[in-house]
C-alpha cells in the first residue's frame, strides 16, 4: 500500500509493506519485483519511505561499502533476506534508518518467537539517502490491539 501526504518541502510517499513469510524464493522475488515497481514509479522529487515487516535480518553487520544505505545498530547477523533487502535498498537508493540510531537492546527487537526466547528485528524504516538526514530518530513503541502487544516502529522528524 502506497499513502501520499502532500506535504512541504514536497510530497511525503509512505510504501507500507508486509513481506512472504514462506521459505519460497519465487513468493520473495515476486514481492520485491512488486515492491521495486512501486518505489520506481514514485517522481525522484517526491520523499519515498518504505516502511514495514521485512521478515528480514540485516544484521550489525557494518562495512564502508554499505555505511551510505546502513547503520551499526542493528540485532544479530543478518540472514539471505537481509542481504535481499539491503540489495534492494542500495538499489532505490534507500538508507535503512532504525539501523542507524543507537538504542538499547530492547528498543530493537520487532518480533518475539511464541517461546519467548528469541528476539528479532525484523520490521524496518527506509528513507531516500538524501532525506535521511531528515529523520533524527527511530523508536519502538508497544501498542495493545485486541489482546496483542504490536511492536511499532515511529520515526522522528526533523523540523523545518
Amino acid at each position: 500500500m502506497c499513502i501520499k501526504l502532500d506535504a512541504r518541502p514536497c510530497k511525503l510517499n509512505f510504501v507500507l509493506v508486509y513481506a512472504p513469510t514462506a521459505k519460497s524464493t519465487e513468493e520473495l522475488t515476486f514481492f520485491y519485483g512488486l515492491l521495486d515497481n512501486v518505489v520506481n514509479n514514485i517522481p525522484k522529487r517526491e520523499i519515498t519511505m518504505v516502511i514495514g515487516d521485512l521478515n528480514a535480518k540485516v544484521g550489525s553487520t557494518y562495512g564502508p561499502d554499505y555505511n551510505k544505505f546502513l547503520g551499526k545498530h542493528d540485532l544479530g547477523t543478518r540472514n539471505d533476506r537481509g542481504e535481499t533487502f539491503i540489495e534492494f535498498c542500495i538499489g532505490n537508493n534507500l538508507a535503512i534508518m532504525n539501523t542507524m540510531f543507537e538504542q538499547h537492546k530492547r528498543l530493537l527487537y520487532t518480533w518475539t518467537s511464541p517461546d519467548g526466547k528469541t528476539l528479532n528485528q525484523i520490521d524496518y524504516i527506509a528513507i531516500q539517502t538524501r532525506w535521511k538526514s531528515s529523520i533524527t530518530n527511530v523508536k519502538l513503541t508497544q501498542v495493545l490491539t485486541v489482546e496483542v502487544i504490536t511492536n511499532c516502529l515511529w520515526p522522528a522528524f526533523r523540523s523545518i
